[in-house]
């Protein structure tokens, strides 16, 4: 009753599926729960049957029906629904793997619906055969035509009556196993054209649409043929409510599951990404816009998912907040060039010493390996006291503290950091594959505090974040002249006297001219360095 999804539709949600639920139903569950979908064709042979006989007073057909009912319903349904549930069975079990298994779920309601009009007809047809809705002498009275039509309209009704209550039950439980699918394999479907407006005109068909038709054929065209049955007014309209009221049951049943449980899987997994697991997903467990919500979402999430993980690659290139900043502009529409900022800093430079002479000695491969520990190494005491590092240049490598992120006593914080990397050069030796010999690495520092200009520099399809300005070139300077003063670290006196108000102590190491600065300038080493 609904439109199977075309294998364009059907596809895996692209997207790492983060603590997925672990959990397997077991193949005989689902299968004792199918068989039962398809055995509630007895359910609706029953009470019909049992409200005609009851109120036309014949039991004598009822051994009849009884046997029909066991026999067609019971024994040929239920084979024919053993065999139709084989390959969803198979991947239960294991034996068949998920992308097959896809669309025979999908296609489920589908065939398990035709299957129950076929074995409607043949109910019906063996029923009205064996006369249990026609009674001995009925053909001798009754115009053929109005009894032909009779028949024909009582087989139309029982095979909608079953085919409706089969068609409800195995979608529901298709659901079912579209959440189990997903729990699996993180496989799902996006929602083909189903929408809620054609449910729910179905079942105003079958359960309201159809019984008026039934009671106003039986009080007018079919009347007389009901009065043979013993059936008066009353005992008719009776009998045929109560087929409206077993159609209402079954469609509020599972329209309410069908709504509650999409809605569900949605809140839950919106619960899990505001929690912080991007990896989340809703599994889309109905054909209509409920299904098309889930989707809807999983998209979101994806988005979300892959702006995060955008966010954090970028922020391995330039600093977190500027990462933020760029990727808020272009959510904005306000470009990816970040506007020049002027503000105080500390900036420092770091460079290896030596450098040179120790990669000619290295094979390339163990070059960048010693490289990247080392630069990952000084990172950390850098990020620890609140620095960021803007650029890597070759093995030299440019911090700021208190641009872009803003850090109290920065100048204090960036001496700390210097010391720390200071000290992790006399104490740490780099262990490379193929040398026995661990590589020992000095690191020269220089650091200088005051107004600089920060934001994008660069063309446009190749930017990055920087900071300029006289500051930056002295700390640059500052870096370089520890090779004239026998020093790891340099400060500028502005760094200094930052440095001091916070407990840090430094002595002059030399006064000499900087290109760039008018008067000379005196360069201070903290005492506790291993060079002081």
């Amino acid at each position: 009753m609904s439109t199977p999804p075309s294998p364009a539709a059907a596809r895996a949600v692209p997207s790492p599926l983060k603590d997925r639920p672990a959990r397997a139903e077991p193949a005989g569950r689902f299968t004792l729960l199918y068989l039962l979908a398809a055995a509630s064709m007895m359910a609706v042979d029953a009470v019909i049957t049992l409200a005609f006989v009851m109120v036309s007073d014949g039991f004598s057909v009822l051994p009849k029906a009884i046997a029909a009912n066991l026999l067609i319903l019971g024994g040929v349904n239920l084979a024919g629904a053993w065999i139709l549930f084989r390959p969803v069975r198979a991947w239960l079990a294991g034996d068949l793997p998920a992308e097959a298994a896809r669309p025979v779920i999908a296609r489920l309601p589908q065939r398990s619906t035709r299957w129950a009009v076929a074995v409607g007809l043949l109910y019906s047809a063996t029923i009205l055969t064996a006369g249990v809705f026609t009674p001995e002498g009925l053909a001798e009275t009754i115009d053929p035509l109005v009894l032909a039509a009779m028949g024909v309209w009582i087989a139309f009704v029982y095979t909608t009556y079953m085919a409706f209550a089969v068609h409800f039950a195995v979608s529901d439980l298709a659901s079912r196993l579209k959440v189990e699918l997903f729990a699996r394999s993180g496989l799902m479907m996006d929602p083909p054209r189903g929408t809620l407006l054609r449910r729910l005109i179905v079942v105003f068909a079958v359960a309201v649409a159809l019984p008026v038709a039934v009671v106003i054929l039986d009080l007018t065209v079919f009347l007389e043929v009901r009065e043979r049955q013993g059936l008066g007014v009353v005992e008719l309209v009776l009998a045929d409510l109560l087929g409206a009221l077993m159609a209402a049951g079954i469609a509020l049943i599972f329209m309410t599951s069908g709504l509650v449980v999409p809605a569900r899987l949605v809140m839950e997994a919106a619960a899990r990404v505001a929690d912080g697991d991007l990896g989340a997903r809703a599994a889309i467990a109905t054909d209509d816009e409920l299904g098309r919500i889930a989707g809807s979402f999983n998209r979101m999430a994806l988005a979300i998912e892959e702006r995060a993980a955008v966010r954090s690659m970028f922020g391995r290139y330039v600093p977190e907040r500027v990462a933020a900043d760029l990727l808020s502009r272009a959510a904005d529409g306000q470009g990816a060039r970040l506007p020049g900022e002027l503000g105080v800093a500390t900036v420092m430079f770091t460079d290896i010493e030596d450098f040179s002479e120790l990669a000619a000695e290295l094979p390339p491969d163990s070059v960048l390996q010693l490289l990247n520990r080392y630069m990952s190494a000084i990172a950390r005491p850098i990020a620890a006291e609140g620095g960021v590092v803007t650029s890597f240049i070759g093995d030299a490598l440019m911090a700021t503290f208190n641009l872009p992120n803003p850090a109290e006593d920065h100048a204090a914080a960036a001496v700390r950091a210097a010391l720390a990397i200071d000290r992790m050069s006399h104490d740490a030796a780099f262990t490379l594959p193929g040398h026995a010999i661990p590589v020992r690495i000095r690191t020269r520092i220089g650091i200088a505090t005051g107004r600089v200009v920060a934001g994008s520099v660069g063309p446009d399809d190749r930017m990055a974040f920087t900071v300029v300005g006289r500051r930056v070139n002295l700390a640059a300077r500052l870096e370089t002249l520890n090779k004239r003063c026998g020093t790891t670290i340099l400060v500028d006196a502005a760094t200094r006297g930052q440095a001091e108000r916070a407990g840090l102590r430094f002595r002059a190491a030399a006064t000499l001219p900087v290109k760039g600065e008018a008067d000379p300038l005196t360069a201070y080493t903290p005492i506790d360095a291993r060079s002081a």
